[in-house]
């Protein structure tokens, strides 16, 4: 049974109609933040890299504060979905400089701490 998620809307519409905003989706383990915005953005008509965060592959550059390596991890997309942003460190700065950046990138964060 597939469960309606009443923020789907709203997130959406926060990703296609409000340009230059970062999404940021906090709550508790296991309540299915990670599947309502894997919903949303396959729902939307952008290219978007999802990574988890407990994929370590992804941590040098997502804390990096290289301007050069966090551009070249999202060149090509539209979006980035950051799951369990929590286990990166400074990823407040860090998006903080894609943000900057890359205006036009929509940024959907999830995590639970």
């Amino acid at each position: 049974m597939k469960v309606k998620r009443t923020l789907k809307a709203d997130i959406q519409h926060a990703l296609t109609r409000e340009i230059n905003k970062i999404v940021v989706l906090l709550g508790p383990r296991q309540v299915g933040k990670t599947t309502l915005i894997t919903d949303v953005v396959l729902d939307l008509p952008y290219k978007t890299l999802s990574i988890t965060a407990d994929d370590i592959r992804y941590h040098d550059i997502l804390s990096s504060r290289n301007l050069d390596q966090l551009s070249a991890l999202v060149s090509g997309y539209d979006c980035l979905f950051l799951d369990e942003a929590q286990r990166i460190t400074d990823i407040g700065v860090n998006l903080k400089l894609l943000h900057d950046s890359h205006p036009l990138l929509r940024i959907v964060v999830s995590g639970s701490s």
